[in-house]
């Protein structure tokens, strides 16, 4: 019994309907394997770069030789970091991260603060790092104190403020950087893992 062209179509277009779910659910797999595979690069990162969950800007600035931000954030292992980013002129909010820091400690060796430097040959640096709830203000050159800021509430964060402060290039940063109180009495710095 031989069909006729109608029944061979029909028979066609039968096949292609069962075919059509199992397509699409080939198709959902190499995609979702596709995503997985990008997602597992990204959490894996570098040892020079860490894994962000999520970024806060802090505090952002300009001058002629371009704009920076402070950035905040956490890393995919608990750390809290910040982040020096500038741009220049010609790339206006366009950032470079210039340098950056994570799990501050208490001690003037150990790392309670960081600098990041102005993009080439710029002489500016970005100077920053949290501070205890109760130091309201830093001392970070023989003439200038900077205000603090309270940290934002972000989940997983660490309680306390930071402080950031921007030079062009003429002004010297002390060996000993002073946080104060609202009374103006010293206060230490405590550990930001």
């Amino acid at each position: 019994m031989a069909l006729t062209p109608e029944e061979v179509d029909e028979a066609a277009a039968q096949a292609r309907r069962r075919r059509l779910p199992r397509d699409l659910v080939i198709a959902s797999a190499v995609l979702l394997a596709f995503a997985s595979a990008i997602l597992a690069m990204q959490l894996r990162g570098s040892d020079s770069r860490p894994i962000w969950l999520g970024h806060v800007v802090l505090a952002s600035g300009s001058d002629g030789a371009g704009t920076w931000r402070l950035v905040g954030f956490m890393t995919a292992e608990g750390e809290f970091c910040l982040e020096g980013d500038f741009a220049g002129p010609a790339s206006p909010g366009r950032y470079a991260a210039e340098g950056g820091a994570c799990t501050f400690d208490d001690s003037p060796s150990g790392g309670y603060w960081y600098s990041s430097y102005g993009p080439g040959s710029s002489d500016s640096a970005l100077s920053y790092g949290p501070l205890p709830t109760e130091a309201i203000a830093i001392q970070v050159t023989r003439t200038v104190t900077v205000a603090s800021h309270p940290l934002p509430r972000e989940p997983g964060w660490p309680r306390g403020r930071f402080w950031v402060f921007y030079d062009s290039g003429h002004d010297v940063l002390l060996d000993n950087l002073r946080p104060m109180s609202s009374s103006g009495q010293p206060v230490a710095f405590k550990d930001f893992p």
